[in-house]
């Protein structure tokens, strides 16, 4: 259980429950916030005034907030394998693409400009610059107000 959710407990008298939520895998106030009466009661929580004061203290006091991250990574098979492996492990902190946009890349105009002039099919010889897919992602944050 995290320190936010035990403090949220104790702090409004409820630490005869903190086992039970412990043992429920109740360990984050964003779980805490998603429960019912009916929820609580099917987990031990047997007194109906426990049960309605935590639901309602719950809704009064745990806030959420929306954080966002955009991600950037080269369109090339190692930026895709860069972010299968970013997304694997934000995804564990709760993160969720939003968005995804893929910027196709192109060639080096100013070098390929003057290939061009030169020999036409010289141009291809300019290089070519990465595009890039760039990830948004989002996250809800649950705050206690005090």
């Amino acid at each position: 259980m995290n320190e936010e959710l035990r403090k949220f407990l104790i702090d409004n008298g409820f630490e005869e429950y903190v086992e039970i939520f412990e043992k429920n895998k109740i360990l984050t106030t964003r779980d805490l916030k998603e429960l019912t009466e009916s929820d609580l009661e099917k987990i031990g929580i047997m007194a109906l005034g426990d049960r309605k004061k935590i639901v309602k203290l719950a809704f009064d006091s745990i806030k959420s907030k929306k954080e966002f991250k955009t991600l950037e990574f080269p369109n090339t098979p190692e930026g895709q394998n860069e972010k299968t492996v970013a997304l694997g492990g934000l995804s564990k902190e709760g993160w969720k693409v939003v968005s995804e946009t893929i910027t196709a890349g192109e060639f080096n105009k100013e070098k390929a400009c003057c290939f061009f002039l030169i020999f036409a099919p010289c141009a291809f010889l300019a290089g070519h610059k990465e595009g890039t897919i760039n990830v948004t992602l989002e996250r809800e944050v649950f705050e206690t107000e005090t």
